[in-house]
């Protein structure tokens, strides 16, 4: 969390030379990245403005650079607040997740490779925050049954009556703890949705919300600033540019 990474779109040995100066650089083979300590950001902003008539430079935003620099206090985790059939499931690296999610007061991006589990990280941190439920799932249509699925497996404490998903804009959106929608669904009901005020948000495969001129962007924006907690869920959220990540 104290590394950033810098990915060059062409050859530019002048910037290579540059990356060789910076105490901290390291270079990845496999990936033909170089990475940086976050505290020798500005010095290598300074020595690459050398040739901006050259290279057009994308910073990294300033919040983001604040969130990265903020001291870390250790988190201390009230599994007591989980349910056992989730917390024992969860692998070491998934016990890491959910500990980022706690440091961040449940408003974080989960960006694991498909297959590890995001949802059991997800959950877990919504179960961690239970206090300001009712909970929002936005997912893809096929994952619906799914994510149903797993929360009646490990939140047992959740009664299954409390567990709903919307199949069309005309169902009544009811006083259930957990509403699970598609992304189309969460654009099509936006004002129910509104009015249920979330305190709890996940919005699976959230990509989908890289353009702000989309309709599903606007109205997960709406969603988020409603709701205390939001986690974002992706395995490719940078797909092609990194300014999508922002």
């Amino acid at each position: 969390q104290d590394r950033f990474c810098v990915e060059l779109t062409g050859f530019s040995n002048e910037a290579l030379q540059i990356f060789k100066t910076i105490p901290s650089r390291s270079y990845d083979p496999k990936t033909r990245n170089w990475s940086f300590h976050i505290k020798d950001y500005e010095m290598l902003i300074s020595k690459l403005r050398t040739l901006q008539a050259k290279l057009n430079v994308e910073k990294i935003p300033g919040f983001v650079l604040n969130c990265i620099r903020v001291p870390q206090d250790e988190v201390i985790i009230d599994y007591t607040k989980l349910d056992p059939a989730l917390s024992s499931t969860l692998l070491p690296f998934q016990l890491e997740g959910l500990s980022f999610g706690i440091d961040k007061k449940g408003r974080c991006l989960i960006a694991d490779d498909m297959g590890l589990g995001k949802t059991f990280q997800a959950l877990a941190i919504a179960n961690y925050y239970k206090e300001d439920w009712p909970m929002l799932i936005v997912t893809t249509a096929s994952m619906k049954a799914v994510w149903e699925e797993t929360i009646r497996n490990y939140l047992p404490s959740v009664p299954n009556i409390q567990v709903q998903y919307m199949v069309s804009g005309r169902d009544y959106i009811g006083d259930s703890k957990i509403l699970i929608v598609s992304h189309d669904m969460m654009s099509r009901a936006l004002d129910g949705l509104l009015d249920r005020s979330f305190g709890v948000l996940i919005i699976d495969e959230s990509h989908v919300l890289k353009s702000f001129k989309t309709k599903c962007y606007r109205s997960a924006h709406h969603l988020a600033k409603k709701a205390r907690r939001v986690i974002l869920l992706s395995g490719t959220p940078a797909l092609s540019r990194p300014c999508e990540l922002f």
